[in-house]
């Protein structure tokens, strides 16, 4: 699906995630949830689990920039397995900066993908200067 803007939750906007990945058949088979300095938690994942529970997505993704305390990641990992067994949803909750360098490995050509990424940064108009600012700094530092 395109990208819209984060000015209305998913809840308003009727998607599951801040990133939506759709089938020949128009159907979210992948979806992503997006957070800057949150940690991830229990009840995150809960919540996460209320938007795509009538949803036959295949993945589920909730990345962060903050890591989960250590000691929620035992309940984190039960209720992923719960949802795992109920749903049969891959629930993947990992931080975003190690998810791109794995995923950006894997493409033939990263520049084409870092170079549509950069088109778009430049035409979101929601996207604040300093937004736009941290992105050259992440990308600057990912080695």
């Amino acid at each position: 699906m395109p990208i819209e803007s984060h000015t209305s939750s998913d809840k308003s906007s009727g998607r599951i995630g801040d990133i939506e990945i759709i089938d020949e058949k128009r159907r979210a088979f992948e979806a992503v949830e997006v957070k800057h300095g949150i940690q991830i938690t229990l009840e995150l994942v809960k919540d996460a689990y209320a938007k795509f529970q009538t949803t036959p997505v295949d993945r589920y993704y909730i990345l962060s920039t903050a890591y989960p305390d250590k000691d929620e990641l035992k309940k984190i990992d039960e209720e992923i397995q719960r949802v795992r067994n109920v749903h049969g949803c891959q629930f993947i909750v990992n931080g975003i900066m190690p998810t791109l360098k794995y995923y950006l490995r894997l493409l033939n050509n990263t520049f084409e993908f870092i170079d549509n990424y950069v088109n778009h940064l430049e035409a979101d108009n929601a996207l604040k200067f300093e937004h736009k600012e941290r992105w050259n700094k992440l990308i600057s530092e990912m080695k």
